[in-house]
């Protein structure tokens, strides 16, 4: 499927020519808000042209300091400390995280799952509707300017980091061989919650 959006919307221009590369994967140093920040402030601010990185806050719904982690990476981007590219949220999270003044595009789930006859993401798994997003988000990489430097935060519960192991799963097996060609690194933010 996703070959098949490929083939219809080749767009990507500036295709780079070196060697494919590994992603690399760090895990954020600290699930408090203020540790956070700096992690993501100071990985983009090493990210040479072209490269990629997606970060996902991990989160328990129910947990006080993720949300407020969330609400201070959300301003952090409003006020242009952060330089995120594009804002991705989980399906519910429009009452919880409401983005007023926010200049990057902001994806929601339900926009990616809702159709004319109702949402289809009612019936996905957890890991359905974790391919789904990271597809979504491999287009969008695979399209367009890739001597650029594309920047995308996720707002999602921590039982999601899925999410990028499917997207490097596009990246290494479809005919975009080009992303492989940029330099990619997956940050994942743990929840603060304790483990159960």
């Amino acid at each position: 499927m996703i070959e098949d959006l490929i083939a219809a919307n080749p767009a990507a221009i500036n295709k780079a020519n070196p060697p494919a590369q590994d992603p690399t994967k760090v895990t954020g140093s600290s699930p408090k808000s203020k540790n956070v920040i700096a992690d993501i402030t100071k990985l983009y601010t090493q990210q040479v042209i072209p490269s990629l990185s997606l970060s996902l806050l991990g989160e328990d719904h129910n947990n006080a300091d993720d949300a407020t982690r969330a609400t201070d990476v959300i301003q952090g981007v409003a006020a242009a400390t952060i330089t995120a590219t594009l804002l991705v949220f989980e399906r519910g999270m429009a009452a919880k995280y409401p983005i007023p003044g926010v200049a990057q595009p902001i994806v929601r789930e339900e926009n990616l799952t809702t159709v004319v006859a109702g949402d289809m993401g009612l019936g996905l798994t957890k890991s359905q509707r974790s391919v789904v997003v990271a597809g979504y988000i491999f287009l969008l990489l695979a399209g367009g300017d890739q001597h650029t430097i594309d920047k995308v935060i996720l707002f999602y519960g921590e039982n999601h980091n899925d999410i990028l192991t499917s997207f490097e799963y596009f990246v290494r097996h479809t005919t975009c061989s080009w992303v492989q060609n940029r330099p990619r690194t997956m940050m994942f933010f743990r929840s603060a919650a304790p483990a159960q």
